[in-house]
């Protein structure tokens, strides 16, 4: 017999399974039927709070509610369907799962009956919904979460379960969760049972998925509810969205530096991800993707040192990079602490690179206005055209050119003087600094740039930087603008210590500041400076320093090993004092000084020889002695005078300390000291004034002697001894002509002859009185000296064909060879002494003052330019302007001590035609580059060249 289709699934007693079998309301659910058993064309489900199922109804009763709307699937075996809302549909006591009966019908008519007689059940749990979808990777921010039923009368246990892992049925092991991540702080929220706020738990990170540097992407989590956090305690809500954990993006998105040798770098994020990071950690790896929780070291991963990590903001990392294995690609992965567990917050992508080095600059100075070509010597350095960029102090390198992996040229900037700034080298690798790399030197110009050396003063423009800063007061630690032949190198000669290594020769003086870029300077080409800085005379010039001659058959080139030749020596007669047959013919001078060590004469040498003690300076006589044991020299050239009474004379076969004894008597002849004349020598130099019994003491600027020994004239003229340093002028005489003042201190102590340069000629001496009918003189202090005893005095109608035959008392008082003529206050006139200077007497100075002041017409503007010496008048000093009606003079350097004085003026040695370089310097000072931190000096260059030409 047929059955009704009906009929026949009525009696199927097998029910479907249920996915899922629990869930809130609108859960939809796929009901499976196992085997051969399939569901109908028609198809009717309904959810009952009954024990049974019911007859089919259309509509819902106070027990059962249809379910609209099933939809079989295309093998006939599945059936889906929602679970609907309705008021008969509720959870269980206190809002716990409540499990209904689910029925099915093969028909939707009105009292149908269920197709079978076993039970399906669907438990309804509470819907409950979280106030924060996502939250930054590693936890620690709280989430509110809020039931639709009072299922929380107690503290739950709440879990966070990642991917595919669905929320188990009972709570886990505490003791052993995993997968599950059991959130440890949970706080119920209000008064009603439906609240809670939930701190998510730091395991709860995002992803980094699998490829370095690939984008982080946000992992979500399922949160499950359960009566207790204890085993096995029972389920009660799922959380009906899943929770997103964020890593954040980064600025930069990737990072690089060197793979060996610690360096800081930072990292933004793009959202708080460090806001629970008290101290984050930080770990490198090579792996595809980060570790979920801080990792150990070993296998491909390094760990930042401690407190390598910082937190500069919520947002803002600074890491100090550990050393990396290998060069390559690293991810930096950053978690809340460097601590096992520790939840990762962040990800970058990290190049390991061997970072490019410069390691040296050549040349290591330049101008001031910028454009010389530097090369950069470095290591791994890009070849890349604009792969490189550089700063030198802060301003950037411009023509950057590779030339190999080790070095590449760039033009410099234009900068303010400095030096030892450093080198900034930029890369894509990084950032690296040469410390102390580069100097830039004051770079000048100088306008008009020639002139000629009989210049008294020049008037130059001089442009440049940092003028306005400087202070040109004169004095040597103060700023200068010199003439330089070369490169001005103010360190102690290597032969002299007392001397710079190349001075200048001349200095630009009366300087005006226009501008910090432009001043105004008088130029003095008619007066050389020597390696001391002061001037010469080179009437008073002599120097037996360069007693270790070599000379060289039919060559005008002169060396001295021991570096005894000056600037000074130029112009100058230089006398062979050694050689029986002279290896320099008589009458040859110094033509230039090329170093300390060599020099050019003005004659080829007579013949070559080596350890040449020589004279230079004084005045050469060509002299017969008349053999062994004689006391005369005689010359045919007729140069004796009565002014070279107790002058000292050196030449072959003159002993030391040899000495004209007065008075001269003839031009041909004269009588020497005991000393006996040996050999037959045909030449000698006179060298100056004798001073016997002067002491010296090591050390020491001081020297005594007998009363009147000394004179106000000897300021300013070269001294030469035993102990007495070269180049050592006199600087002041001490009472009653009784000692001086050196310019430089004796290198050894005992009582020597010293002499004072100076040829025979004429000295002005101050006013003398006479008295008719005696032989006594008297003279202010100092005037006279026991030199002049022997030499010719006169004096217009007062005093005729006399000698002097005695000089007292501090040198005020003399004594006549015969009686005066007539009685009066006369100038006088005494042959020898300082040839060349002009004595100028009544001259006020004022202590510290640089202001001379005289009678009107005492000097004149041709005074400009010349050297002055006197008592308290520093050497080296020049004068630098005369008033309108010629009453006084301003001089180059301030006077010492007050009063009425007598000065000298003379005309210094020319400095010599040649090209010559305007250096600045900011201190003039021996040795100012060592011992002054703020020192510069200008660059030497086209622009700075000055012309001393014959016009």
């Amino acid at each position: 017999m047929l059955v009704a289709p009906q009929a026949a699934f009525a009696a199927l007693t097998a029910p479907p399974t249920l996915a899922p079998a629990a869930g809130p309301i609108g859960t939809t659910v796929v009901a499976t039927r196992a085997g051969s058993d399939t569901f109908p064309t028609t198809n009717g489900v309904m959810i009952s709070t009954l024990q049974a199922c019911p007859t089919y109804s259309t509509s819902a009763t106070t027990t059962s509610v249809p379910i609209a709307n099933p939809v079989k699937g295309n093998t006939d075996t599945t059936l889906t369907f929602a679970i609907p809302s309705s008021t008969v549909l509720t959870t269980g006591t206190a809002g716990a799962p409540k499990a209904h009966i689910i029925c099915f019908y093969a028909d939707v008519t009105a009292g149908t009956t269920a197709t079978s007689s076993t039970m399906t059940t669907f438990t309804i749990t509470p819907t409950v919904t979280l106030g924060t979808a996502s939250g930054v990777s590693g936890g620690g921010n709280s989430i509110n979460i809020t039931a639709t039923q009072p299922i929380f009368a107690t503290v739950p246990g709440v879990l966070f379960s990642s991917g595919a892992a669905s929320c188990p049925t009972a709570y886990p092991n505490p003791n052993s969760p995993a997968p599950y991540i059991p959130a440890t702080s949970v706080a119920k929220t209000g008064t009603a049972s439906t609240g809670l706020s939930v701190t998510v738990p730091s395991g709860v990170v995002g992803n980094v998925p699998p490829g370095a540097g690939a984008t982080p992407t946000s992992a979500p989590y399922s949160v499950c509810f359960y009566t207790a956090n204890t085993n096995a305690a029972a389920q009660i809500a799922t959380s009906t969205t899943s929770y997103g954990a964020v890593l954040p993006g980064s600025t930069p998105a990737t990072l690089s530096g060197p793979v060996v040798g610690t360096t800081g770098t930072t990292v933004t994020f793009s959202t708080n991800a460090l806001i629970n990071a008290a101290s984050p950690g930080v770990a490198f790896t090579t792996a595809n993707s980060c570790p979920g929780t801080y990792p150990n070291a070993g296998g491909g991963v390094v760990q930042a040192a401690a407190g390598a990590a910082r937190k500069v903001a919520n947002n803002r990392l600074a890491v100090t990079v550990p050393n990396l294995t290998n060069t390559g690609t690293y991810l930096m992965c950053v978690y809340n602490a460097a601590a096992a567990n520790s939840g990762i917050v962040g990800a970058v992508t990290y190049t390991a690179v061997v970072v490019p080095r410069a390691t040296a600059i050549n040349p290591r100075t330049g101008s001031t206005l910028g454009g010389n070509t530097i090369t950069v010597i470095g290591t791994d350095l890009p070849t890349t055209a604009g792969a490189i960029t550089a700063t030198i102090g802060g301003e950037p390198l411009t023509n950057i050119t590779p030339l190999s992996d080790t070095a590449f040229t760039a033009t410099t900037p234009a900068h303010a003087a400095g030096k030892d700034l450093p080198l900034i080298l930029t890369t894509s690798a990084g950032v690296r600094i040469l410390p102390a790399a580069f100097t830039y030197t004051n770079a000048i110009t100088v306008t008009p740039n020639t002139s000629s050396n009989t210049t008294t003063n020049f008037d130059v423009s001089v442009g440049g930087v940092g003028f306005l800063s400087s202070s040109f007061d004169g004095s040597l630690p103060g700023s200068h603008v010199y003439l330089v032949n070369g490169v001005y190198n103010a360190a102690p000669s290597a032969y002299n210590a007392n001397r710079k290594q190349r001075g200048p020769v001349a200095e630009c003086t009366s300087v005006l500041v226009l501008s910090d870029n432009e001043l105004i300077c008088g130029m003095r080409l008619n007066s050389r400076l020597t390696e001391v800085g002061g001037t010469v005379d080179p009437a008073s010039y002599i120097s037996l320093a360069a007693s270790d001659v070599t000379t060289y058959s039919s060559s005008k080139l002169i060396t001295s090993p021991g570096g005894n030749f000056s600037v000074a020596d130029i112009g100058q007669p230089i006398t062979d004092l050694a050689s029986a047959t002279a290896k320099i013919t008589l009458g040859t001078t110094i033509a230039a000084v090329l170093s300390p060590t060599t020099a050019l004469m003005s004659a080829n040498a007579a013949s070559a020889g080596t350890a040449i003690a020589t004279a230079i300076g004084g005045v050469p006589v060509a002299v017969t002695n008349p053999g062994s044991n004689g006391a005369v020299l005689t010359t045919a050239s007729g140069l004796f005078g009565t002014g070279d009474a107790n002058k000292t004379i050196v030449g072959p076969g003159i002993a030391a300390n040899t000495v004209l004894l007065d008075p001269v008597t003839t031009a041909t002849t004269a009588t020497v000291t005991a000393a006996a004349l040996t050999g037959t020598g045909d030449r000698a130099v006179l060298l100056g004034d004798a001073v016997p019994g002067v002491v010296t003491t090591n050390g020491s600027i001081n020297v005594t002697a007998p009363d009147s020994s000394f004179g106000s004239g000897d300021v300013g003229r070269h001294i030469v001894g035993t102990g007495i340093q070269p180049g050592t002028t006199i600087v002041s005489i001490a009472a009653a002509g009784a000692g001086a003042t050196l310019s430089t201190p004796a290198t050894a102590g005992g009582t020597v002859l010293a002499t004072i340069g100076g040829g025979a000629a004429p000295q002005v001496a101050p006013t003398v009185g006479t008295t008719n009918n005696t032989t006594g003189i008297t003279a202010p202090a100092l005037s006279l000296t026991l030199r002049d005893v022997g030499r010719g005095i006169s004096a217009p109608t007062n005093i005729v064909g006399r000698t002097v035959a005695a000089v007292t008392t501090g040198g005020t008082v003399g004594t006549l060879s015969g009686n005066a003529a007539a009685t009066g206050s006369v100038t006088a006139t005494i042959a020898g002494g300082m040839i060349g200077g002009t004595a100028i007497a009544s001259v006020t100075k004022t202590d510290g003052s640089t202001s001379l002041t005289a009678a009107a017409s005492t000097f004149t503007v041709s005074d400009i330019g010349k050297s002055i010496t006197g008592p308290g008048i520093p050497p080296g000093t020049t004068v630098t302007a005369v008033p309108f009606n010629g009453g006084g003079a301003t001089i180059s350097q301030p006077a010492t001590g007050s009063g009425a004085v007598t000065v000298y003026t003379y005309t210094g040695i020319p400095v010599p035609e040649g090209a010559y370089n305007v250096v600045f310097v900011s201190n003039g000072k021996l040795d100012a580059a060592a011992t002054d931190a703020d020192y510069s000096q200008s660059a030497v260059s086209s622009a700075s060249t000055f012309t001393v030409a014959a016009f």
